[in-house]
Parts: structure tokens; C-alpha cells; sequence
């Protein structure tokens, strides 16, 4: 059986490899269970039969510099990982982005030129809020990026930034005469095809992209934080 000692050792190991913890985690059980099962039918030592369950994840654990130019090292095995997650969110991202467009559409039926600037703002005001209440009913949760900065907590942290990009986005036709753009896409939607009402709706699409590929990626920090903040205690904060 393994020892704390001997945890430690493979999780520091894991960590010069700069795996997210939601994914050391998982690797952790599979090396344990391996180093556990050589010791038990090949007599081996502990670090002999570390050595040979590093030697079998070789190609999965193989650093990848500098990843797609992004100065980020990662693992072949996280690269793979993290790549159907992330077009996971995207796919999600867009279709929430469509129905939530098409329920505006549909509203927007029912308002007057003249109020739809206002409806907008209150739909984006409420979108902004909701991201402030989970943040602050579970700061101390978000906090822990900070704590343990070295570390990365989970894959879905770094998607949070992602939301950042909702308000400069929507700010490209909130600058420019945001009761106008309102009134166009009213236009738009009312009337049919109409070339700038037409552009704002496609800004819309891509800035509510953005906002829930924040918000698909904040819940599911907290969801995975669950499952490895047991593991918390293993790693020094910063």
C-alpha cells in the first residue's frame, strides 16, 4: 500500500508535469493502483515500481513546449483533455447563444422601438449580475485560484476569463449609438432583413457566445472543485 510519503511524491512529480488537479487527480488513482499492483506481483520496491509506471505514461505524460505558440507547457495527455472540453463549451456556447437569441427575437416582437434600448440594458444588467452573485456567494472557492496560484485548480478556470469578452464585445454597438442599434435590430426583426440591424444581431451572437462559455466554465470550476479540494492539502499555497 501506499504511504502519505510516497502520495506526496507522486503528486509532486505530477505537478512538475503542470497537470491541472481535476486531471492529477484521476492520474494519481491510475498510478497508485498501478505501483500498487507491480509491488504486489513483481516483489518490487516502491520506487522501482514508480519508475516502471512513469516509463508506461512516457508518451502521455511528454511535455509539449511553448502548446500552439501559447507560451503555456502542457501534457499530450492534458492537450487532449483539454481540447474536447474546450470544443465541448463551444458547442454548448453556441447553441445557449441561438436560444437565447431567438427568446430575445421573440420578445422584441412585443416591444416599441422607442423601449427596446431599455429592454436590452436590463437583459444586460441582469447577465452581468448573475455572474457577480456566484462569484461573491462562493468567493472563497474562486479565492483559491490566488491561494494556490502554482497550481492549476481545474481545466475550466482559465475558460472564466472568457465572459470578460461579453462587454467589449457588446460595447462595439453600445458606443455607437446604442438606441440606434437597438432600433435597427427592432427594425430587423420586425421587418425583415436589414443590414445593420442584421450586423447587431451577429454581435450579439458572438458577445453572448462569450458570456456563456464563461458561464458554462464557472459552474463546472465549482463542480470539479468538489471533487479536488481534498487534494488541497498536498500542495503549498503561493
Amino acid at each position: 500500500m501506499i504511504n502519505s510519503g510516497q502520495q506526496i511524491q507522486i503528486l509532486q512529480y505530477l505537478q512538475t508535469k503542470k497537470i491541472p488537479l481535476n486531471i492529477m487527480m484521476e492520474l494519481n488513482d491510475h498510478l497508485v493502483s498501478q505501483i500498487n499492483e507491480l509491488q504486489q506481483e513483481r516483489k518490487l520496491s516502491f520506487e522501482d515500481a514508480f519508475e516502471e509506471a512513469k516509463i508506461s505514461w512516457k508518451t502521455e505524460l511528454k511535455m509539449l513546449r511553448n502548446y500552439n505558440g501559447s507560451g503555456t507547457d502542457m501534457t499530450v495527455i492534458v492537450k487532449e483533455i483539454l481540447k474536447k472540453k474546450i470544443n465541448h463549451i463551444f458547442l454548448l456556447s453556441a447553441i445557449y447563444s441561438l436560444s437565447f437569441l431567438a427568446v430575445l427575437i421573440f420578445c422584441i416582437k412585443y416591444v416599441s422601438s422607442e423601449n427596446t434600448a431599455i429592454f436590452f440594458y436590463d437583459v444586460f444588467a441582469v447577465m452581468l449580475l448573475i455572474p457577480i452573485f456566484i462569484f461573491l456567494f462562493n468567493i472563497k472557492k474562486f479565492s483559491l485560484i490566488k491561494k494556490f496560484g502554482k497550481t492549476l485548480l481545474n481545466v475550466h478556470q482559465k475558460g472564466i476569463l472568457m465572459m470578460f469578452l461579453f462587454i467589449p464585445t457588446v460595447s462595439i454597438i453600445t458606443i455607437n449609438n446604442f438606441q440606434r442599434s437597438a432600433n435597427e435590430l427592432n427594425l430587423f426583426v420586425k421587418n425583415g432583413f436589414h443590414g445593420y440591424g442584421f450586423a447587431v444581431l451577429v454581435i450579439l451572437f458572438i458577445a453572448f457566445g462569450y458570456y456563456f462559455f464563461g458561464m458554462i466554465s464557472m459552474i463546472k470550476y465549482l463542480k470539479e472543485l468538489k471533487k479536488t479540494q481534498p487534494f488541497l492539502k498536498y500542495f503549498k499555497t503561493s
